[in-house]
């Protein structure tokens, strides 16, 4: 929560990642990069860190991707409709 008060929120975002997903730094396969700066980075780490954990194929990354990627397009669509 410090990091939170203090404004750091990419900070905040970070910690409350490695909190809610232990050990992630040591699976293979989790792209972390971005996790405290936008919120699909969040959810594609999780996505792949969860399918690792639970034993999910290499296709785990890309189906990550492939719902990051989804869920950007149609946050377009609404943004563009509401112009």
């Amino acid at each position: 929560m410090a990091h939170k008060k203090e404004g750091n929120f990419q900070l905040a975002c970070t910690k409350h990642f490695e909190v809610m997903h232990p050990a992630a730094t040591s699976v293979e396969g989790i792209n972390l990069d971005g996790v405290g700066n936008h919120p699909n980075a969040w959810f594609s780490a999780s996505v792949q860190y969860h399918n690792a954990k639970n034993g999910g194929g290499s296709g785990s990354a890309a189906a990550a991707a492939a719902g990051s990627n989804l869920l950007m397009a149609k946050k377009e669509e609404v943004v563009e409709g509401a112009l």
